[in-house]
């Protein structure tokens, strides 16, 4: 069970960022582009492991 919620809230971190990059798009906020070439730099950082 713990597994479980260990990798929801590993899957749920890149997720919500870009879902924060959508909103921040739609909103046409300055600085959107910044945010989502940061967000794409810490998700391909992300090492995914299955055993």
């Amino acid at each position: 069970m713990r597994q479980f919620f260990i990798t929801a809230l590993y899957v749920s971190i890149p997720i919500s960022l870009f879902g924060f990059a959508a909103w921040l798009v739609y909103k046409q906020a300055p600085g959107w582009g910044w945010f989502l070439f940061a967000v794409v730099l810490v998700t391909g950082s992300i090492k995914w492991s299955v055993k």
